[in-house]
């Protein structure tokens, strides 16, 4: 019975980690691009040191040029009738 009742504990969880990790992923997109191998070797060098994904590393890049260049949201205002 004590099994029975663990193992339903973790199917659970992992029902529940499973669905989270759905859930994340559907709220993203995929972006797809081309770069040369010498940049990637470059970058991967770069993750490496930092202690970090590439992936990381490209949403560390993304933010930082997102935050460079976007400028703050403008308001429109309507002319009242």
């Amino acid at each position: 019975m004590l099994y029975c009742i663990k193992s339903l504990t973790s199917r659970i969880i992992i029902a529940l980690i499973s669905h989270i990790k759905y859930i994340s992923h559907m709220e993203k997109k995929t972006l797809t691009f081309r770069l040369d191998k010498d940049t990637i070797r470059r970058l991967k060098y770069v993750a490496l040191d930092q202690e970090k994904n590439l992936t990381e590393l490209l949403y560390e890049g993304i933010h930082y040029i997102l935050k460079k260049y976007e400028k703050p949201p403008t308001t429109v205002f309507r002319k009242k009738k």
